[in-house]
């Protein structure tokens, strides 16, 4: 039975080769080790969840890169558990101590662990260099960590020491190490305050519940990236203390800071629709579109909320933002769906029916849209 597991993985190996994207087999992890033995190669093990947005973003940004995959494919046996396709998977982050996703953990082939890539922040080249070190040994904890022992006194190593801690998911790790830099390098000339004195103040709101320097550090800033994870730590904060009035005016703030990222729109939008404020949902999904015209996500929450709420004032208004949303990007199947129902409701059963037809046009399989079709011709 074990030289047939192996026949079988083999075959998925070989008629894979010429897949541009990671070939992620489907076994277990012991089986994996096993595999990585005979074929003289290490294992990545990727934890995955399809409504993790990092997680799929890595996967299309990364593990689909023709170039990256190809010299993973080349270098690891590569496994994506999920809690769908293994039944041990939540023993496994247990095991493994997984806290977020994704975190990919690289293994030599006798299941000792290389090191891990824990979140992912779209640099795809940064990523491939952290796969290439661990192949090469290099920049792994357990180099770093000989590094710090053989000159606890170095800024170096204890600023390259506390960051690989921020890259593992463990923040608590590093404060010793971002303090000794600030306390080693009282001038910066290494330049390592600006992230030291972050990662300090990240460590501050999240273990300690102080949030002053952060505060500061947003305040004062130049740094845009800082400021965005800055943000996501101050958000959990409030959310956390049910301070929901302080939590308004963070994502109100973020927006006008940082205009073109996301994440505080869609944070409004959960908190308004949770306490069924239409009029504030429908004004923000009105500002995300404005400041970010390409993301389609919103025109379609403007256009739902309006069709789901019978905003009949409204509806003039949801038709023009999901044509204008079609007009950048006709093959939106979800807008024309949306646009259907809207018309439909104003006794327009020609444009609804040219609508419907084009969501299915462009998502045959959804059976949703056929039943819309069937229930119009049967007017």
């Amino acid at each position: 039975m074990k030289n047939l597991i192996f026949i079988l993985i083999y075959m998925s190996i070989f008629s894979c080769s010429g897949k541009q994207e990671v070939d992620f087999l489907s076994i277990g992890l012991e089986e994996a080790f096993d595999v990585a033995k005979q074929k003289d190669k290490l294992v990545m093990v990727d934890f995955f969840s399809k409504t993790c947005m990092p997680c799929v973003r890595l996967v299309n940004t990364v593990f689909k890169d023709k170039l990256i995959s190809k010299y993973i494919n080349q270098q690891f046996i590569s496994v994506k558990l999920t809690a769908d396709t293994h039944d041990n998977y939540w023993e496994l982050r247990e095991y493994y101590n997984v806290v977020g996703l994704p975190t990919v953990i690289f293994f030599n082939s006798e299941g000792n662990e290389i090191d891990r890539n824990c979140g992912f922040n779209g640099d795809k080249k940064q990523y491939y260099q952290t796969i290439k070190d661990y192949v090469s040994n290099k920049n792994t904890l357990l180099i770093l960590l000989a590094n710090y022992k053989s000159d606890s006194l170095s800024i170096e190593n204890n600023y390259n020491l506390a960051m690989k801690y921020v890259t593992r998911d463990e923040l608590i790790k590093s404060y010793q190490y971002f303090s000794n830099v600030l306390n080693f390098d009282k001038n910066d000339q290494y330049g390592y305050h600006e992230k030291s004195q972050l990662y300090l103040a990240l460590y501050k709101i999240r273990f300690d519940d102080e949030k002053s320097l952060l505060l500061n550090i947003i305040a004062n800033s130049d740094n845009n990236e800082d400021v965005k994870l800055g943000y996501d730590y101050l958000f959990n904060f409030y959310e956390k203390h049910k301070d929901t009035s302080n939590y308004i005016v963070a994502c109100n703030a973020a927006i006008s800071r940082l205009p073109a990222r996301d994440v505080a729109y869609w944070r409004l939008l959960n908190h308004y629709k949770s306490i069924n404020d239409i009029s504030m949902y429908l004004s923000t999904c009105k500002i995300a579109i404005a400041n970010m015209p390409s993301n389609s996500s919103y025109y379609r929450n403007y256009a739902r909320a309006v069709y789901q709420y019978k905003l009949i004032d409204n509806y003039d208004e949801a038709i023009e933002i999901s044509k204008t949303a079609l007009d950048i990007n006709p093959d939106l199947d979800k807008i024309w769906y949306t646009l259907s129902l809207i018309y439909n409701e104003l006794g327009y059963s020609d444009n609804a029916t040219k609508a419907i037809e084009a969501a299915i046009k462009i998502n045959p399989n959804k059976e949703e849209y056929k039943s819309t079709l069937k229930k119009y011709d049967s007017y």
